[in-house]
């Protein structure tokens, strides 16, 4: 018999088992209080199995170890607040020197984690982007053109310093930092720009690279640029202060960032919720890169040395009309994509994120947690899926799945792909979300918005670098529906278990119908990219097996088993069913026992169940007919019987005649 149901391949290669974060120390206080509190580290588990989560804080020498379970579709949330704020964030007046506040995150499946600012006006989404955050060779985006605190009434605040923060995740690491200005050592003194410092870190240790002094005029430079190496690989967030109303400036941006080696040529960036100006920030990984921004028109970027960016300006339009709602760009080499969007409330209330390129979109489908810290916050997405899918998005939380309401974004110059903004239910507050999309991968940026008060949040919650396949080994229910998604690519070759091969412009997915290994080779235009995994249909000739010898006779012990050909590594679930005055009448057992107290012609049925790691289901139910005889019974059995309808209450010395 067949274990059979619906089965999908749900790809959540935006989540991982470990994660390496260093947080910025942030800005404190202004008129709309504490600029730095409250702070949270979210973990979330949309799988269907139990992760056991491990947090080591290095907590500036004096570790301290958090651990945790999270339950399939919950959350663990770590709040913190004012005296707790030292346990993870990087002290400003230790600038320039080693460090001990690194923060180490690993699960035995794959989760989702953020860190999150969650003040009244002044938030932010770091992204923990796992093993793609990890690297040896960084260049570090920030806002280049001071748009955003300059002019003749905005300024920076005095203490809204742009940081730096690296986290080594080896001991005996060797990093080296070329900053783009001045930068601060100690509580006072300065290194100076283009000055190449070296330090040596160990395993969780942090080092902190922040400007000298800020920058309150027209045209100030910021860090963003600085070039970061290491021997060994580490971890890099970027972080900076910029406008929050009139000379009261501070509105905390920042991401963690990605190396070179993760980042993509081909980006799409959907206009966000700014009435005025957003920007987009490019920086070239290498000299002289050839990047094309198409808007409708096309604009070909200046000469660009490493390190260098170059500054796109979205507009001055409304975000519900006008033109460009979305942007297309393309480069010859590997680029950084910054983008820097927000709302207006009284003045530019921001958030920014780094963007994955389309060659590493790879997810379809993904889980988060939807933090609600007063009611007027709302909650927003930015999506880059395949055309004509937009009616495949459904949005699950707390046992309800719906649908989505997806308006697609035509993007310049691509057409087989889309873009979109969409407007999350508010309803779905303080769970676990999911968000699916069965026929096509897709990026995810989350934003989110405190009217209120001012505040936004900023932060792509996908794959970053080359697309690869979320399992090597994937276990699907035999005869059921299942599909292989690929990434975005301008060419697709797959290779079947049987050696056959089918490929095409357009053939970015295929059903699976053989078990085995199925190759695919993406023609990306600019480099070719080759993933490859084993599909094993689970598939069972299976049946009920009495495990006793002879003939069956009531009050008599009998016991049952399921003849199967079992899988290594896979998880059963049974569920026995035992009709007419049997005890016990059910069983969870995989080789329960079973008294029956009448005789007759019984039935014994047995629904067996599979449970993936991505939440498929496979079962069957199987019967087992029998004839139960009948004895005399002596009493003392304990239990009454019924036999050929004369009573024995099980009491001792009575005796019941067939």
């Amino acid at each position: 018999l067949l274990l059979i149901s619906l089965c999908s391949l749900v790809t959540l290669h935006a989540q991982d088992t470990e994660f390496w974060f260093a947080a910025p120390d942030l800005s404190e206080a202004d008129n709309c209080g504490p600029k730095d509190s409250p702070l949270a580290l979210a973990v979330s588990n949309g799988t269907a199995e139990t992760a056991n989560i491990q947090i080591t804080f290095y907590n500036g020498g004096s570790p301290r170890i958090v651990n945790a379970t999270i339950a399939p579709n919950d959350l663990y949330w770590y709040y913190i607040v004012n005296a707790d704020k030292s346990l993870v964030e990087n002290p400003r007046s230790l600038a320039g020197t080693v460090t001990d506040y690194g923060i180490h995150i690993t699960s035995n499946v794959r989760v989702t984690a953020y860190y999150q600012v969650l003040s009244n006006c002044n938030q932010d989404i770091y992204a923990l982007k796992g093993s793609a955050a990890l690297g040896k060779d960084f260049y570090v985006p920030m806002v280049a053109d001071s748009y955003y605190y300059t002019g003749a009434d905005k300024v920076r605040f005095a203490g809204a310093y742009d940081q730096i923060d690296i986290v080594a995740t080896e001991d005996g690491t060797t990093v080296k930092v070329v900053p783009t200005q001045d930068i601060r050592i100690g509580a006072s003194s300065m290194s100076p720009v283009g000055t190449e410092i070296e330090h040596l870190l160990n395993k969780g240790q942090t080092l902190k690279i922040m400007e000298h002094k800020v920058g309150i005029l027209r045209g100030s430079p910021s860090l963003g640029g600085t070039k970061v190496t290491s021997d060994k690989p580490i971890a890099v967030t970027t972080s900076e202060d910029l406008i929050g109303g009139v000379n009261t400036g501070q509105d905390l941006i920042g991401d963690q960032i990605v190396p070179i080696d993760a980042l993509g040529k081909t980006y799409v960036v959907p206009k966000g919720y700014l009435t005025g100006s957003e920007r987009i920030y490019l920086i070239a990984s290498v000299n002289g890169p050839t990047i094309k921004i198409n808007d409708g028109s096309i604009t070909n970027s200046p000469l660009l040395n490493a390190g260098d960016t170059c500054t796109y300006n979205m507009g001055d339009n409304g975000y519900t009309s006008g033109t460009p709602q979305a942007v297309l760009i393309e480069a010859d080499e590997p680029i950084y994509c910054y983008h820097v969007t927000g709302f207006h409330a009284g003045g530019d209330e921001l958030g920014s994120a780094l963007l994955p390129s389309v060659y590493s979109i790879g997810q379809t489908q993904l889980s988060y947690y939807q933090y609600q810290a007063v009611a007027s916050d709302t909650y927003h997405a930015f999506v880059v899926f395949r055309t004509g899918m937009e009616d495949d998005f459904t949005i699950s939380y707390n046992g309800v799945t719906k649908s989505l309401d997806v308006d697609p974004i035509p993007v310049p110059g691509l057409s087989d792909w889309q873009t979109a903004k969409i407007k999350l239910p508010t309803e779905a507050s303080n769970n676990v979300v999911t968000i699916r999309n069965p026929n096509s991968t897709f990026s995810f940026g989350y934003f989110t918005v405190n009217t209120s008060s001012g505040g936004s949040s900023y932060g792509y919650l996908s794959a970053f670098g080359d697309f690869k396949f979320p399992y090597d080994t994937i276990y699907r229910c035999a005869s059921s529906p299942m599909t292989l998604e690929g990434g975005y690519a301008g060419h697709y070759t797959w290779t079947l278990p049987d050696g056959s091969t089918q490929d095409g412009p357009t053939l970015s997915s295929i059903p699976v119908t053989q078990s085995g290994t199925y190759k695919l080779e993406m023609d990306q235009e600019s480099h070719i990219i080759e993933d490859s995994c084993h599909i094993f249909a689970i598939s069972y000739n299976a049946a009920i097996r009495r495990n006793s010898s002879g003939p069956v006779v009531a009050t008599s012990p009998v016991s049952f088993s399921a003849d199967i050909n079992p899988i290594k590594g896979l998880k059963l679930d049974y569920e026995w069913a035992f009709s007419d005055g049997a005890l016990p009448s059910t069983s969870t057992s995989a080789s329960p026992t079973v008294i029956w107290y009448e005789g007759g012609s019984k039935t014994v049925s047995l629904k067996l169940t599979y449970t993936g790691t991505r939440g498929d289901v496979c079962d069957t139910t199987l019967v087992y007919d029998l004839m139960v005889d009948t004895k005399i019974v002596t009493g003392g059995t304990g239990k009454s019987a019924t036999v050929n309808g004369v009573s024995d209450n099980g009491t001792a010395g009575s005796t019941v005649l067939t």
